[in-house]
């Protein structure tokens, strides 16, 4: 019996540091710590309550509708707890699905055909349908919510954001695909807003890319105005503040915000080109790989992170590249903080090396990369196998405490 009193607090216990969690992101505390101390604090609550219940039992006796409430607790926080970690897997291809099945309709292409057809009809030159457009995003227009940043932010199972104030549930778009799904959910951040202005500048026969600067985490368009590309952002548009959003500055975004590592441009037809050149000096980067013995090593995989951005670091600049038979790759890009990583996998041996470096524009840099062995490349998945394992074993303990307490019932109502 004091097993199950050991049971009951221990259950208890989880369902507090759920409720905690919740508060922790209903009243927006920021860092490990104070989650951390929120939690313990609870638990050392609840075992106290749970020590206090112990006290008063006699000879450790439950009745039993106590069990049955116990197991059936137990039961609905095992399911809830496996639903939540198991999300990730399920939750992104079902809502893939229903997305697609959305933006692949009629419906959804000709409720678009409408609303461009209202906000651009009275116009036949571009560059009065593209401020149109841009007025569709305005902030206090209320036909779209921008979510940037996580404030009110209750849970994140990414696409699916749920939030404690408007739009309460919002969906995102996986990758800049199937960007039509904002006309249903009229929720996102700058991604969303610039794959669905260019949906709709499409639609309004204008020449538009999206432009996408995935190290620094934000998304614009251009437009082909009277022959030349003109920058849009739908995603700053506050016409209280005068801010149209139209026609910006290509040094905008690095002069008032951050340097710009990468830039490239997605059209329509989902062809890409490198535009990096239109925002920010280009520095040139060599990336030597080297193994421990000083040897050149080819086919190395390069990643390239920035760390430009204000409270972002380590955001992949989606310019990557491969060493060549030399051991070197070569890449042009902004000036700015970089962590550049190598690694490869060959035979079951896999070598990495990561470093900082500081690029500065208009300037040659060369850098080497000295791999070497990871031993330990397997530890992660390992301690995902073990921590699948032990979760087995409570399954199966706790099945094994179910029985055990079916079989004291059947003998406390056998007894006379």
């Amino acid at each position: 019996m004091e097993l199950k009193l050991h049971l009951l607090r221990v259950l208890f216990a989880l369902e507090i540091c759920l409720l905690a969690f919740i508060l922790i992101k209903l009243s927006g505390i920021e860092g490990w710590l104070p989650r951390l101390i929120l939690i313990i604090c609870f638990s050392l609550l609840v075992y106290e309550a749970c020590e206090m219940r112990n006290t008063i039992e006699t000879e450790y006796r439950i009745d039993l509708n106590f069990k049955e409430m116990i197991k059936i607790r137990s039961v609905i926080l095992l399911i809830a707890i496996l639903l939540f970690f198991l999300s990730p897997f399920y939750l992104p291809p079902i809502i893939k699905h229903h997305v697609e099945e959305y933006t692949q309709s009629e419906t959804a292409k000709s409720n678009l055909h409408r609303l461009v057809s209202d906000i651009t009809g009275e116009y036949n030159d571009e560059a009065n349908k593209t401020k149109a457009i841009l007025r569709w995003f305005d902030q206090d227009s209320g036909d779209i919510n921008n979510i940037y940043g996580e404030k009110h932010l209750l849970l994140k199972i990414y696409p699916l954001h749920v939030y404690a104030d408007k739009p309460y549930i919002c969906i995102r778009l996986i990758k800049h695909e199937n960007p039509l799904w904002v006309l249903k959910s009229r929720c996102g951040a700058c991604e969303e807003y610039a794959m669905f202005f260019m949906e709709m500048a499409n639609v309004a026969n204008l020449t538009v890319r999206s432009i996408h600067d995935h190290g620094e985490d934000h998304n614009w368009d251009e437009v082909l105005i009277d022959g030349k590309w003109t920058v849009v952002d739908p995603s700053i548009v506050n016409l209280k503040n005068n801010e149209t959003g139209f026609n910006i500055s290509q040094r905008f975004y690095e002069e008032e915000w951050w340097n710009i590592s990468y830039v490239f441009a997605l059209y329509p037809n989902g062809t890409k080109e490198d535009v990096t050149y239109r925002y920010t000096n280009l520095g040139n980067l060599t990336i030597i790989t080297l193994d421990e013995n000083k040897n050149l090593v080819s086919n190395v995989s390069v990643q390239i992170f920035s760390n430009n951005h204000a409270t972002k670091k380590r955001l992949n600049i989606g310019a990557n590249c491969t060493t060549d038979s030399k051991g070197s790759c070569e890449i042009k890009i902004g000036g700015g903080n970089y962590t550049i990583k190598g690694e490869k996998k060959d035979d079951g041996i896999y070598l990495s090396a990561e470093t900082a470096i500081t690029l500065e524009e208009n300037k040659n840099s060369n850098i080497q990369l000295m791999l070497k062995k990871d031993r330990f490349w397997w530890l992660q998945s390992f301690l995902v196998l073990v921590l699948i394992i032990l979760c087995c074993i409570g399954l199966w303990g706790f099945i094994v405490l179910w029985i055990e307490t079916k079989n004291y019932e059947r003998d406390l109502k056998s007894k006379p």
